[in-house]
C-alpha cells in the first residue's frame, strides 16, 4: 500500500467552473463506504482507484490504483460488509479514460 501525500489544493479544486481541467488532480469520487468497526471511510473514486481514509481524515492510503500499476479505472462503487469488513467495489471500465 502507498501513503498519498497529497494535499488538497482548496484554491485549486473547489469553486472552478470548469471542474474537468483538474479532475485528474483532484479526483472524482462515485462511491462512499463506511467501515463501523474501525471508522475508516473508502472512496471509489474514477482517477485514483479505491482509496481508504483514516478516521481522523489525516491519512489517506490508496489501496487499488494506478499508483500500483493496476490499470483500474473509472472505480465508481462500493459497499463495505459490516460484519467481516471487507470492501466490495465495482469498476466501470478498465478500457477507457475520463476526458
Amino acid at each position: 500500500m502507498i501513503l498519498l501525500f497529497w494535499i488538497r489544493n482548496k484554491t485549486v479544486c473547489d469553486g472552478l467552473s470548469d471542474f474537468s481541467a483538474v479532475q485528474a488532480t483532484c479526483g472524482r469520487p462515485l462511491g462512499l463506504g463506511f467501515n463501523h468497526q474501525t471508522g475508516d471511510l473508502y472512496v471509489a473514486d474514477a482517477y485514483l482507484g479505491l482509496v481508504k481514509v483514516s478516521p481522523d481524515g489525516g491519512n489517506v492510503t490508496q489501496l487499488v490504483g494506478p499508483a500500483q500499476g493496476n490499470s483500474t479505472m473509472f472505480a465508481d462503487g462500493l459497499d463495505v460488509d459490516p460484519d467481516s469488513g471487507i470492501v466490495y467495489f465495482t469498476v466501470a471500465s478498465t478500457n477507457f479514460q475520463l476526458k
